[in-house]
């Protein structure tokens, strides 16, 4: 597979499209996978299968799996907007300056979420963030139920739950993975730090052999697209002149998001969705590390 980067400056429209259509019969392949779960499953004695027994309830596959399954379906929408098939079959290429950067954003960040937790060599590194991940989620569902009960009161409604039911279920989940992470001698304190997300893309740069700079690149450009950042906008959107009148006060501009800026991103996240579908693999299998 020829990827958009070694196409050079000015690839045809053939050539864009045609990489389009040689990812999404990648993600066609994953989505599979796991619509039907007919993908590659963990087999006993694997290096995945050994850390969910010492991470468990909290299985590292279970998550794993999890982000998987969200960045390849958020590929998988992307590219269902991008990549119409006409009635004559031939395939247009679709762009839009704003709307398809948020789900390239998701993909690169849960993919690079499973390329963590997948990990390296070192068994105690991964447990210790999926048991990370797992006081995250406490910590934000509790935060997000008090919001609720708030928002219910608002309303002149009540919630089942009360303020204080929430808060001693969140004092035993916490209590419950604290004991899974002294029980392996993890320290509390890197249970309860969290996982920061320019620190997740920068690793996984790292362990996918791409260097710890270019996804973190691609991650802030996205994200600030994504809140609407004027910055990361101007950084990737072209800008024409449709109205120019000397008279006015003002020029007429339009946006748009390029072919060849759109499938770039498209590839590179690819290629991290990629490699990490090709660690799980591996992983997964009997005698891995």
């Amino acid at each position: 597979m020829m990827r958009v980067r070694d196409l050079g400056p000015d690839p045809s429209p053939d050539a864009l499209t045609n990489r389009l259509r040689e990812i999404r019969s990648d993600v066609n392949r994953w989505q599979q996978w796991y619509a039907d779960n007919s993908g590659p499953a963990v087999q006993e004695f694997s290096s995945l299968w050994e850390d969910d027994l010492l991470s468990q309830p909290y299985q590292c596959s279970h998550l794993i799996q999890h982000y998987l399954s969200v960045s390849t379906d958020s590929m998988d929408t992307l590219l269902s907007s991008t990549l119409l098939e006409a009635a004559d079959g031939a395939f247009n290429l679709t762009t839009r300056p704003h709307g398809q950067l948020p789900l390239i954003r998701t993909a690169l960040e849960c993919a690079s979420m499973a390329t963590c937790l997948l990990g390296d060599g070192n068994q105690n590194s991964r447990i210790t963030s999926r048991l990370s991940l797992a006081m995250e989620d406490i910590d934000r569902q509790a935060r997000t139920q008090e919001l609720g009960i708030k928002d219910l009161a608002r309303t002149g409604r009540q919630s089942q739950a009360s303020a204080a039911d929430i808060r001693e279920q969140k004092r035993r989940s916490r209590k419950a993975v604290l004991g899974v992470a002294r029980s392996l001698n993890i320290p509390r304190r890197a249970v309860e730090a969290q996982m920061k997300m320019r620190d997740v893309v920068e690793r996984a740069g790292h362990l996918s052999g791409e260097g710890r700079e270019h996804f973190q690149f691609l991650w802030n450009v996205l994200a600030g697209a994504s809140h609407g950042s004027r910055w990361a906008s101007q950084s990737l959107l072209q800008y024409d002149i449709t109205d120019d009148d000397p008279s006015a006060d003002v020029v007429t501009v339009t946006s748009t998001l390029s072919p060849w800026v759109l499938v770039y991103l498209i590839d590179e996240t690819h290629g991290l969705q990629r490699h990490a579908w090709e660690r799980w693999e591996v992983r997964a299998s009997p005698n891995s590390t």
